[in-house]
């Protein structure tokens, strides 16, 4: 049994313990508090009107040994902001009493949506993140840049269109070239294609892009994760009767499969390529079933599979170009060009389909595989093939052709930076045929003046 002093003591304790937890429990109230946050400003990049950007966060930092109340978090331009806000899984545009324990945190997510505004230069929306915290009003800019663009939700072109190059152009499901039609687009035109997207020609495409200003296919998000991020859309399909297709100084990235042109059923090749970048594809750069295909000055890289597939027969022809696959990605064990001459039917039946012609003139098949020349061959069809005057990554060093060069670094510039480029004293350089430097062969990918002999590939170094 306790004495009277002890009992006494015990009290005494116990109201100590109890007001420091009631203290230790208790809001911080202290006018000077302030809040600190992870970054003093939300930037979002370029973001397409009516089309909602990816989300970015915020985090928000108790630094004090007691819990604090923020009395409200909330957009500036409240319902009317083009920006929206979750704050620890309650949407806004006004969240009240929202607690953080003591050297605590919590997280703040953000969207923006810009309205069109029927500008054809960038526009700037703004807003802020208002806390207000012991009668004091802290502020983080919400900023995000905004474009206005044409959209298309699935479109078909019929007759001869041409595009307006002065905003950019975004396809949300699908952009058709219907049959005995053509689709001209001009210099400078961005095609932004959202998702699921494809580009369908049944007709015939043009695009005349210049050195200056490319023509650029690519996915709808611009945010810095997504720049060069693969897989963004589907990509661009050539069926089988379309025909006369040029492509020049264009720019093809971010899909699965940048190019597909089914069988040529005209004496014209299906498709030109002429300065043109295919690059950063989730599968396949260029991929021909049977079709016709000639391309000068063109770079294909970074494929997750192939940089160029031409099956089920067809015929190529290929001067000055740079075939260069270092993906990284995931595990390629892929060629970076392969070719092949059957498939089987859905009977089970092999079906032969010759390639009659796959010439590779000046070119480089390089990549970070032992061989980036793949073929599956079956009897009783031909796959024929020259390679000249080539820089080759290959097991086999006997490939049809003549002065070709095996399995020596090309001399890209910076292939972590993926620039294929030929930097000083490169291999490639001087080494290629010069008889059939003519025309738009003068000139590289880059517009440089090519020399004679000239350097192999798409590339002309110069100083």
């Amino acid at each position: 049994m306790f004495s009277k002093k002890a009992l006494f003591t015990i009290t005494v304790i116990g109201i100590i313990l109890l007001s420091n937890a009631c203290k230790k429990d208790s809001f911080l109230t202290d006018n000077n508090a302030k809040l600190s946050f992870s970054r003093d400003t939300v930037l979002f990049d370029t973001v397409f009107t009516n089309i909602g950007s990816a989300t970015k966060q915020i985090k928000v930092y108790n630094t004090y040994n007691q819990k604090i109340k923020i009395s409200s978090v909330s957009l500036g331009g409240g319902s009317n902001s083009q920006f929206r806000i979750n704050v620890d899984g309650i949407p806004g545009p006004f969240v009240k009493d929202v607690e953080i324990l003591p050297k605590d945190s919590l997280f703040i997510f953000i969207e923006v949506t810009v309205n069109p505004q029927n500008a054809n230069s960038p526009m700037i929306v703004e807003d802020s993140l208002l806390f207000a915290l012991n009668g004091n009003i802290q502020k983080v800019p919400l900023v995000a840049w905004g474009q206005d663009n044409y959209y298309i939700n699935a479109g078909i072109v019929s007759g001869n269109v041409s595009l307006n190059n002065d905003k950019p152009w975004v396809i949300y499901r699908y952009l058709v070239v219907d049959e005995n039609s053509t689709l001209n687009i001009p210099e400078g035109t961005k095609l932004h294609f959202y998702g699921n997207a494809r580009f369908f020609v049944l007709g015939t495409l043009k695009v005349n892009g210049t050195i200056e200003r490319p023509v650029v296919f690519q996915g709808a998000r611009l945010e810095q994760y997504y720049r060069e991020l693969p897989g963004q859309w589907i990509g661009m399909y050539f069926y089988a009767g379309s025909k006369e297709n040029e492509i020049q100084n264009c720019i093809i990235k971010n899909a699965i499969v940048g190019i597909q042109a089914d069988t040529n059923v005209a004496p014209l090749p299906t498709l030109k390529l002429h300065n043109t970048i295919i690059r950063n594809m989730r599968e396949i750069g260029l991929l021909s079933v049977g079709a016709k295909i000639e391309a000068t000055n063109t770079l294909i890289s970074e494929c997750g599979k192939y940089c160029a597939a031409f099956v089920i027969g067809g015929e190529y022809d290929f001067k000055h170009c740079t075939f260069a696959n270092y993906w990284n990605r995931s595990s390629r064990k892929t060629p970076s060009v392969f070719m092949n001459n059957y498939y089987e039917d859905n009977t089970g039946k092999i079906q032969l389909r010759p390639i009659t012609k796959a010439d590779f003139t000046n070119c480089i098949v390089f990549g970070n595989n032992e061989d980036e020349i793949g073929f599956d061959k079956e009897d009783g069809a031909d796959i024929t093939y020259s390679f000249k005057y080539c820089i080759l990554k290959s097991k086999d060093t006997n490939l049809a052709g003549n002065n070709n060069y095996y399995n020596q670094e090309p001399g890209f510039y910076n292939v972590a930076e993926k620039d294929f480029s030929l930097k000083e004293n490169a291999f490639a350089i001087d080494k290629g045929d010069g008889s059939i430097v003519s025309g738009v062969l003068t000139k590289d990918l880059k517009d440089k003046l090519r020399s004679i002999p000239p350097d192999i590939g798409a590339f002309e170094y110069a100083p």
